[in-house]
């Protein structure tokens, strides 16, 4: 359990009890008003007065949970092991609670939230943000623009002297280890983002109303998938997923670059290398050489049968059916290797946790991942199947924060229209050089929407 991060006596301070501090308890009620839920989650008592107004002025029944035994909450606990049965709740609320714990723990404090959460939740989050607010009100505002005032506003997350991290706090938004984008990514793998705004007056307290993810990617649904699908697949996968059309041949020959690029980054032989969701095997021939000892893991039946068909002939492999999330070993490893697997981990950020765990001193990885901002992926957004991807910046911001050096980024498969030959041949000969070049050559504005995938080379820092 965190320590108490608050000290005794400071909710009576004029520094808390601050005219922006009541402005957002204005916010913080009205939208639990305008939610109308029936069973309320409050995580985190602090002064009170929320908390207090709501049991006292409505019909809502709203509990209260904190880690801190003498602000008088309902009930002591862990906002990472919430002590409450799955979907007890209408709404779960966390106003400036979340930066009380590291950043590490961002991601299950969400998936907490998420599980005793039926449908909604709010959160609230400390942005080192600045800029101007204007407020307009006159005379019948409310009967003419059905509004209590006009508002103009202009928001900047700017770093200045003296403007630095309280304290209290383990981290808080910023342009530097945690931006918004890496935050916003790590929400939306358990929520909907419905609407995000500033408090009035106050840009430094960001709110986000969120919905319940309907069609949640979990590790079990994925291994259901592909059980069953492959169960029911009458012809060669391999074949049928990279070489019966023209389209498919071109994104493995490309795949087949950046992987074949990638792995020289690895020293000329490793000891042992995990290969995360191999699948049929068929990126374990672009990577096999590499090692003296490959452990390949996969929570399919189905797939690692495949695989042990497809790498038959390969001496020094090891086949290990299981859940990433749910491997134990003492064994570690000089690389790790996962392809087209990331974007199905529930709990990202505790995957790239394990990952680190599980690499030797200076280790080494690759993962190939789809990208959420491109765009012949738009049609799929409500597809449980493709609800978990994240852009570049979101992916390369979990992996600093997860302990590595991002050292390359590259397209797997970059295309756009490629039924047409002359598409293949110009993305083709793009993606050839973003590849030689490692990345360092780069036409970003066409990348970040025209890259299906991208190749992430990444190295362990010890002193993290």
């Amino acid at each position: 359990m965190t320590k108490k991060q608050v000290v005794e006596g400071y909710y009576l301070t004029k520094k808390y009890a601050s005219l922006e501090r009541f402005i957002t308890y204005f916010h913080q009620i009205d939208e639990i008003r305008k939610m109308n839920p029936k069973r309320v989650l409050f995580i985190g008592v602090g002064d009170g007065l929320i908390s207090d107004y709501i049991k006292k002025n409505t019909t809502i029944q709203i509990t209260t949970v904190d880690i801190d035994d003498s602000l008088g909450a309902d009930v002591i606990g862990d906002v990472r092991a919430l002590p409450f049965e799955d979907g007890q709740f209408d709404l779960v609320i966390a106003f400036e609670v979340l930066e009380h714990i590291p950043f590490s723990d961002f991601s299950t404090a969400l998936k907490e939230m998420q599980r005793v959460s039926s449908s909604r939740a709010l959160v609230s989050l400390p942005y080192r943000n600045t800029g101007f607010d204007i407020i307009i009100k006159f005379p019948w505002i409310r009967t003419l623009l059905k509004k209590d005032f006009l508002r103009l506003n202009l928001t900047k997350a700017i770093r200045f002297p003296g403007f630095a991290v309280s304290k209290q706090h383990y981290w808080e938004m910023d342009n530097g280890k945690t931006p918004k984008s890496l935050v916003r990514s790590v929400i939306e793998q358990f929520f909907v983002i419905n609407r995000q705004f500033t408090a009035t007056f106050d840009a430094y307290r960001t709110f986000f109303v969120l919905e319940k993810l309907k069609h949640q990617l979990e590790n079990k649904f994925a291994k259901s998938y592909y059980d069953t699908y492959l169960g029911q697949e009458k012809e060669d996968y391999v074949h049928a997923r990279w070489f019966a059309t023209k389209e498919r041949l071109f994104d493995y020959n490309q795949t087949k670059r950046a992987i074949t690029q990638a792995v020289k980054s690895y020293p000329e032989k490793v000891d042992a290398m995990l290969e995360i969701g191999p699948g049929d095997g068929v990126w374990t021939r672009c990577v096999e050489k590499k090692a003296t000892h490959l452990l390949l893991l996969d929570q399919s039946e189905h797939m690692i049968e495949r695989a042990k068909k497809q790498l038959k002939d390969i001496t020094h492999v090891q086949f290990v059916l299981t859940n990433f999330a749910e491997y134990k070993t003492e064994k570690r490893f000089d690389a790790i290797f996962s392809s087209r697997c990331f974007e199905y981990f529930t709990n990202k950020q505790e995957g790239l946790a394990q990952m680190y765990q599980l690499l030797k001193k200076e280790g080494q990885g690759v993962i190939v991942t789809k990208n959420r901002s491109y765009t012949s992926r738009q049609p799929k957004k409500d597809s449980a199947m493709h609800s978990m991807q994240v852009t570049r910046s979101q992916m390369i911001g979990m992996l600093e924060m997860a302990g590595f050096a991002v050292t390359a980024v590259y397209p797997a498969t970059f295309r756009w229209k490629s039924s047409f030959a002359v598409s293949r041949v110009l993305f083709g000969a793009l993606q050839w050089i973003m590849v030689k070049s490692k990345g360092k050559i780069d036409l970003p504005f066409v990348t970040q929407y025209a890259v299906e995938s991208y190749t992430y080379e990444f190295k362990k820092v010890t002193n993290h």
